[in-house]
């Protein structure tokens, strides 16, 4: 069966769908239970880092980050351009969820097994996001401070240290050798994924990394402008390339993802939660530099995936969700610390980060008419702008 970048929904939906019932899902069937999936590992991710980072969390800035945080990270973004290059992007952000969750769980349980069974569990979904789409399972970095935080602690003996990282390491690799034998029996080559094969706009195997396209790929991803309007819906993709590429570059209508309000005042925000007393953490065992490490290596795990990205693929709205995922944890546990009522004026333009970080992704995928939502609801431009426009 035909997978685009990873095998991962082939094991993990087709084949045991069609065991089952003897029936394969439709693509749309396919990317909805993903992306309900998705949601949920999204919300649990974010309060399981909340808990485990967040001293004395503010509630009301932890519930306003939940929808804003599955807006953004891109779920909607799949089920609305629905097709066989978003089913490996929607199934890769719900495994890294998993990943992420299980893993924060992990570093906070005190029961042994349960213990064992949460890295267990966390490898695992690191393997099949991998599986999925390579570019996202790198935002799982952020987990490395805390992990060497359990490695480096003298005060537990070296064979509870190994028992937990065997229980992490061995799912994670089982799952990345089962790829590569994947590899080298499809493609002839365990590090070949199947690139040389694509048939698209340009050659995929020309692409490599250059380091003169870092600037280039931090302004794509992260700073470029959305498109501004004067009429409904005010806002979308803009279509932006420059005139001095040094090779092609495949451009496609995008967005800068700190261009969304709430992870634009996370970074603003980023050096006041590295200091002082915000920097500190309800548990003992997670240390308030674990917690700087882990913000810190989220944004520069942005920065390179952008990079990377760029260089490899190019410019497009689809891969600015390789780095949605793991700035929106880093942007909720930056929120959520931060928010002080004491402090009213920085507390109100918080929560209405995270509420315009929400109606900026409505209003940008009701700007677009190819997908399955105006097919399915083809008044909803025309409702919609009478709900948002109400003073025609």
């Amino acid at each position: 069966y035909y997978s685009y970048f990873g095998i991962t929904p082939i094991v993990t939906l087709y084949y045991p769908m069609y065991w089952l019932t003897h029936q394969l899902p439709t693509l749309r069937w396919a990317i909805m239970f993903y992306a309900v999936l998705a949601a949920a590992f999204t919300c649990l991710a974010v309060i399981s880092g909340v808990t485990l980072l967040v001293k004395k969390p503010n509630f009301l800035m932890l519930c306003l980050s939940l929808p804003a945080s599955v807006l953004t990270v891109g779920i909607f973004y799949t089920v609305q351009y629905f097709g066989i290059y978003v089913l490996p992007l929607v199934s890769a952000i719900c495994f890294l969820m998993l990943s992420l969750w299980q893993g924060f769980t992990a570093c906070r349980t005190e029961t042994k097994w349960k213990m064992y069974a949460h890295f267990a569990c966390s490898g695992l979904a690191l393997g099949l996001c991998a599986g999925a789409r390579p570019s996202i399972a790198i935002s799982a970095a952020i987990l490395i401070p805390l992990f060497l935080g359990i490695l480096m602690n003298r005060e537990e003996k070296w064979k509870q240290k190994l028992l937990k990282a065997g229980a992490f390491a061995v799912p994670l690799f089982a799952v990345v050798a089962g790829l590569l034998v994947y590899n080298q029996a499809r493609f002839g080559s365990f590090t070949d994924f199947g690139a040389q094969y694509q048939l698209t706009v340009s050659n995929i195997n020309a692409n490599q990394l250059r380091l003169y396209a870092i600037p280039e790929g931090i302004y794509h991803y992260m700073l470029q402008p959305p498109d501004i309007k004067g009429t409904f819906p005010f806002v979308g993709f803009s279509w932006q390339g420059f005139a001095n590429y040094e090779r092609y570059r495949f451009t496609y209508p995008n967005v800068g993802i700190l261009w969304v309000p709430m992870l634009a005042l996370a970074a603003l925000l980023l050096r006041t939660v590295c200091s002082g007393g915000y920097a500190k953490t309800p548990y003992q065992s997670v240390t308030a530099l674990q917690k700087k490490a882990v913000l810190l290596t989220g944004f520069a795990t942005a920065c390179i995936v952008s990079w990377m990205d760029f260089c490899l693929a190019g410019n497009g709205a689809q891969y600015i969700f390789d780095i949605a995922p793991v700035l929106c944890i880093c942007a909720a546990i930056i929120l959520v610390t931060a928010a002080k009522p004491e402090n009213e004026l920085r507390y109100r333009v918080m929560w209405i980060s995270c509420i315009c970080s929400a109606l900026m992704f409505v209003l940008i995928l009701i700007s677009s008419r190819d997908g399955p939502i105006h097919e399915n609801y083809p008044l909803l431009y025309q409702n919609a702008e009478s709900l948002f426009v109400f003073w025609h």
